[in-house]
């Protein structure tokens, strides 16, 4: 994710993963650069039809859902579903 992040926007969701506080420091503390949104109880993701973790979206400039795994990812993996939204 932090080499993604130098080529592009990310945005993490930290589920059910403690205060804002908490999240913030650990992100600080790993030094870890993208933005993470808070979904305390798992919201998100179930509106998104996941139901476990890590779960990995790409969505395009207009906001379309264009590509979700879950599970493990490589970072090829990530890199070449970005590349096929890009070209949707």
């Amino acid at each position: 994710m932090t080499r993604l992040s130098r080529d592009g926007p990310v945005l993490t969701i930290a589920m059910q993963s403690g205060q804002a506080e908490q999240v913030a420091r650990v992100l600080n503390q790993r030094q870890l650069p993208w933005a993470t949104a808070l979904d305390p109880r798992g919201e998100m993701s179930r509106q998104l039809g996941f139901k476990a973790v890590p779960a990995f979206v790409v969505v395009d400039a207009d906001g379309h859902l264009r590509a979700a795994t879950v599970g493990y990812t490589s970072e090829i993996g990530m890199r070449l579903r970005l590349w096929w939204a890009r070209l949707m």
